[in-house]
Order: structure tokens, then sequence, then C-alpha cells
């Protein structure tokens, strides 16, 4: 399992996280199956190593085979008019990074 996080100040997390539809992440695709999404809940106090980072906010966990490759799309609702840029934090395990 991987967390996965946003690096962003603290005013842009707090408007990207004001409400309860704070965000909404759907799996497009992933080249091996039972790839899941979960945790999406950006409030989240079990962040892992995301709270070892600066400016990173936990954002939902991805799970997959070894060497699985997936896209997924996150909507921001609260997010500015415009903004479309963001750095996402993909967090690895041992696993992953096994060659």
């Amino acid at each position: 399992m991987n967390c996965v996080g946003i690096r962003c100040s603290p005013e842009v997390w707090n408007t990207l996280t004001n409400g309860t539809k704070a965000i909404a992440v759907r799996l497009k695709s992933s080249n091996k199956p039972r790839t899941e999404i979960g945790g999406v809940d950006p409030h989240s106090s079990s962040t892992g190593f995301l709270e070892h980072l600066p400016n990173v906010h936990y954002l939902f966990w991805i799970n997959g085979e070894p060497r699985a490759k997936a896209s997924v799309e996150i909507i921001f609702p609260n997010a500015l008019d415009g903004t479309r840029r963001a750095e996402i934090i993909v967090g690895k395990t041992p696993i992953d990074t096994k060659l």
C-alpha cells in the first residue's frame, strides 16, 4: 500500500479541504488487476511517512500488485478557478524499489 499526498502551503491546504466534499479520487486505469484506492480522507490523522515531509498532506492510499502502474484522477472542488497543477507525492515501499 502506498500513501499519496500533496505538497502545498498550509493556506492552500486549508482552502482545498474546507468543507465535506473536499476531495474526490477515482482510479482511471491500471496495467494490473486488483489495483484499488482507499482511505480518501484529507482530514485523516493516519498519514504514515507523509507527516515527516514539510508541507505534505495525506490524500489517500493506493494498493495493487507489485510494479503495477496506475492513473488516477484527483478533483478538489474547492480549488480556485484556473488552478491545474500540484506536486503529488507517492510513497514507495521497499518492494516498489526492489530491482
